[in-house]
């Protein structure tokens, strides 16, 4: 699965969105994580292989993902 959006979200925390479309993202990433937590980890090691963008992840997905 390849969606072009997860790399810009993962590593900037969806730096070039719209603050209507880090909402959108921050709800998607959440409800992923949240509900299909397999692929997720699947996604993340693929766009995030090191885990340098976790906490900006986690702190993003807090902030958007309501």
């Amino acid at each position: 699965m390849k969606i072009k959006w997860i790399p810009e979200s993962v590593q900037s925390n969806c730096g070039k969105c719209s603050d209507h479309q880090k909402h959108l993202v921050g709800k998607v990433m959440k409800a992923s994580m949240d509900k299909l937590p397999e692929e997720w980890k699947k996604l993340n090691a693929l766009h995030n292989p090191d885990g340098k963008y976790d906490e900006g992840v986690k702190n993003f997905v807090k902030k958007y993902g309501q």
